[in-house]
């Protein structure tokens, strides 16, 4: 019997047994939701998530007007506040599919399920550098059965491409740490590159980039020297995705502004405050914009031409509104923290069946209850285990910095940006658990 256990104990961590699952939960998620029937209309034009409707607005610019984007802002104004806001690499990808394959959304869908596969793949691959077998097992497996990450595949927007990004930056982190005598440059730009990355896929993680250059200095003990070294190669590697990308914008849009993606969401939720999130965001954003346009004009500046000059208008009227209802806006900001991990969160796709079926609802409640369960198990653990104390703050702040953001919406889908960081917790706890209990038996 204990033979037998051992067997499936050791099968069940088997990485290709995981990815395996991994990749079959997504086609079938796939193939029920069949998103080749009407695809422009299911994926972008009537999706479950609006914000779909931008990033093909964007992918669009990059498809037609690439060489001459600010000729997109005359003849596709619509466009406007999605080039502004959102950061290009989604787009970009959407865009090269579009120019090889044609412009069919179905295409995105599947390689954001090609794209999860091997997210999975990396997943394991990082945590077994910092983790035994079993705990980088259960890491996959928890990133292989995540209903919510299941379901965001079938969607266009950028979760699958950035947790792919975040899983690249734990990756990096992951053998920056694990090997004997790195190569201190290298591993630096490595990290730095892999942020970039994922800062061009979604714009959120842009003031994480100095936080993380703080902890990474001190992700293993080094000479001043060396930590030296490796900012430097941190700093070079976000600077060689990052200056073109401001190059890019201050020759076709006249300024060196990445995003006005951070200043746009403030002035979102200011609106939702206003209105006591009794209104749509875009009819609660319309009345707040058409006073920082006005501002604008008074100031002799064209909002439909000096499109990154929007965001010190956007910033002052947002904070003008936050200084005249302080305490509201503390409320559903809080409010807004509070669901941001109080949801499990629900199908967006699937067939009609998987929308209304309890089953699937449940599977989503008991996934994220395991999951609490394990993260704060975890986290308790690696805390208290003074070598791997270093994994428990960088989820602690990612976590902080990401429920801060997310502002008064408290979508739990913002959530997935904390996801892949806090998978090392629950390794190191467990293997924590696990030594401890072979100790005490000896």
């Amino acid at each position: 019997m204990a033979t037998t256990l051992h067997r499936a104990m050791v099968w069940l961590q088997h990485p290709w047994l995981i990815v395996g699952v991994a990749l079959c939960l997504r086609v079938a998620w796939m193939v029920a939701y069949a998103p080749w029937d009407a695809p422009n209309e299911r994926l972008i034009t009537r999706a479950p998530n609006p914000d779909a409707g931008s990033y093909q607005e964007v992918a669009l610019v990059l498809l037609r007007y690439w060489n001459k984007p600010g000729q997109a802002i005359v003849e596709m104004p619509e466009a406007i506040d999605s080039i502004i806001i959102r950061a290009p690499g989604y787009s970009l990808v959407m865009a090269v599919l579009y120019a090889l394959l044609g412009v069919n959304p179905v295409w995105v869908v599947i390689v954001q399920v090609c794209a999860s596969v091997l997210n999975c793949a990396l997943v394991i691959a990082a945590l077994r550098r910092i983790s035994a077998p079993l705990g980088a097992a259960v890491g996959g497996w928890l990133f292989a059965l995540n209903p919510t990450l299941i379901d965001y595949t079938q969607l266009i927007l950028t979760e699958t491409l950035f947790v792919l990004g975040m899983t690249l930056v734990l990756y990096a982190f992951a053998q920056f740490r694990a090997q004997p005598n790195p190569a201190v440059w290298r591993a630096g730009v490595g990290s730095g590159v892999a942020l970039a990355l994922t800062t061009l896929i979604r714009p959120s993680p842009l003031w994480l980039i100095p936080v993380l250059s703080v902890l990474g200095v001190f992700a293993r003990p080094l000479s001043a020297r060396a930590r030296g070294i490796w900012l430097a190669g941190y700093l070079a590697g976000v600077l060689a995705l990052f200056v073109p990308w401001a190059a890019y914008n201050r020759v076709h849009y006249g300024s060196w502004r990445l995003t006005l993606a951070g200043e746009l969401y403030l002035l979102d939720m200011t609106g939702l405050v206003v209105t006591q999130m009794q209104q749509p965001i875009h009819q609660a954003r319309a009345m707040l914009e058409a006073e920082a346009f006005a501002r604008m004009r008074n100031d002799g500046l064209d909002p439909d031409r000096q499109i990154f000059e929007r965001g010190r208008y956007y910033r002052a009227v947002a904070l003008d509104y936050i200084q005249q209802h302080p305490n509201e806006f503390a409320y559903y900001w809080l409010r807004g923290m509070l669901f941001f991990w109080r949801s499990a969160g629900g199908p967006n796709t699937g067939n009609e069946w998987m929308m209304s079926s309890r089953a699937v609802r449940r599977w989503f409640q008991g996934y994220y209850f395991a999951y609490l369960v394990a993260l704060i198990t975890g986290l308790w653990l690696t805390i208290r285990t003074r070598r791997q104390q270093w994994w428990a703050i960088l989820f602690v702040l990612t976590a902080i910095y990401f429920t801060l953001s997310a502002g008064c919406s408290g979508n739990a889908r913002f959530r997935l940006q904390t996801f892949v960081f806090s998978l090392p917790v629950i390794a190191i706890g467990l293997d924590s658990a696990r030594q401890k209990r072979e100790s005490g038996q000896v």
